[in-house]
């Protein structure tokens, strides 16, 4: 799978970015507007290639051995990512989650970077813990840059995504896809 958007052929618009690997497993559970389903966690490839995406050095790791540790965590980050579309933010439940999710033990290690000091946290072991922080730390960075996450109102996608209009205005993943399917039924249903 290309670096893309997986979903880009139903109509949703928002390309992954190793900045958001979170969007990115929780857009992994797909629908194609139409509610036919697709689970990309089933795939091991695609959970390789989604860790290369995201710059997660886990050659190590089995992507088959942490399937339902990756499912569980999908699961929190799309009802947490709901609850801050309804509401506008997290609750003290989802917050100790994240909490439970970035025990990994590690270290600060400090190195010389174009003659500048940089600070990174480095883990005792690169494990599943480990990359499931590193996971849920883009979904709190997202949080703490006052990005707008929403959820696709169209039943049939769900697709997660952020507003970045200015208005926040933005109600749908694809304008021209799940937007116009919402006004043909609307239209159809006016007709009777």
């Amino acid at each position: 799978m290309a670096c893309r958007n997986p979903g880009a052929a139903s109509g949703q618009a928002n390309a992954f970015t190793p900045q958001s690997p979170w969007l990115d497993l929780v857009n992994s559970e797909m629908w194609d507007g139409f509610g036919r389903h697709t689970d990309h966690l089933c795939e091991p490839r695609w959970a390789r290639e989604f860790l290369k995406r995201c710059r997660i050095d886990a050659n190590a790791l089995d992507p088959g051995e942490a399937h339902a540790q990756l499912k569980a965590l999908r699961h929190f980050l799309r009802e947490a990512a709901q609850k801050v579309a309804a509401t506008g933010a997290m609750d003290r439940q989802g917050v100790a989650k994240l909490n439970a999710f970035l025990e990994a033990r590690g270290r600060l290690q400090v190195s010389l970077k174009d003659k500048m000091l940089t600070t990174a946290f480095e883990p005792l072991r690169r494990d599943w813990k480990w990359v499931e922080g590193r996971i849920c730390l883009s979904y709190i960075e997202a949080l703490q840059n006052s990005v707008r996450i929403k959820i696709c109102p169209n039943t049939g996608c769900n697709w997660a995504f952020f507003d970045r209009t200015k208005g926040n205005i933005r109600k749908w993943c694809n304008d021209r896809a799940c937007g116009n399917r919402d006004r043909v039924r609307r239209a159809r249903a006016r007709q009777g």
